[in-house]
């Protein structure tokens, strides 16, 4: 299952791919936005693509669907948003979201 994209006049809601590792490694190696993760910030790049090989396998199972927040005038990614724990039979998921810090008080979530 692949997410939809969704337009907004600022952002692009997208789905991530390997191409996004360098933004993913970013993100996640930021103590502040890591600080109440459920993992510490990533200390190597490899842990960037293992998340994104996660998430591909995750969507490809229907466990989850997944986007990548970006700035719709450069593509720049700020964050990823995620439904996970999916239940079609009660119809809900669970939404959890990372914004990087530097997107803050910005209105972006």
């Amino acid at each position: 299952m692949r997410p939809p994209e969704l337009l907004t006049p600022r952002l692009r809601l997208r789905e991530l791919g390997a191409a996004d590792a360098d933004g993913i490694f970013r993100l996640y190696s930021e103590p502040e936005t890591m600080r109440y993760w459920s993992c510490p910030p990533y200390s190597m790049r490899r842990q960037a693509e293992e998340l994104l090989a996660s998430i591909a396998r995750g969507q490809a199972a229907g466990e989850l669907l997944e986007w990548g927040v970006a700035e719709r005038a450069d593509g720049r990614l700020l964050g990823t948003v995620t439904l996970h724990q999916l239940d079609a039979a009660n119809r809900r998921a669970e939404l959890g979201y990372l914004l990087g810090r530097e997107s803050w008080g910005r209105g972006v979530m």
